[in-house]
């Protein structure tokens, strides 16, 4: 194995890693915003401002992961066509 093809262009096989980790980071986003809903339902006397921007946090986060995951697929799999 060369040094170089450590970086060399992929096979249009590995656009399903994209894929795949998009689907996960889906699944994770949709838990996330669930798990947040029922922490806010269930402890919303309790909860103080900081506590809402880590949530919104955790949500731009984990948005960000799905999203870019998409994109990077999508950007795979038009590029080789």
């Amino acid at each position: 194995m060369n040094f170089m093809d450590f970086f060399s262009p992929l096979s249009k096989e590995s656009c399903k890693y994209f894929y795949l980790f998009s689907i996960i980071a889906g699944v994770i986003l949709a838990i996330t915003f669930v798990g947040a809903v029922f922490v806010i339902i269930t402890n919303f006397k309790k909860l103080n401002l900081v506590t809402y921007y880590s949530i919104g946090y955790i949500l731009l986060n984990t948005f960000l992961i799905y999203f870019l995951n998409r994109l990077l697929y999508s950007m795979c799999i038009n590029s080789l066509n």
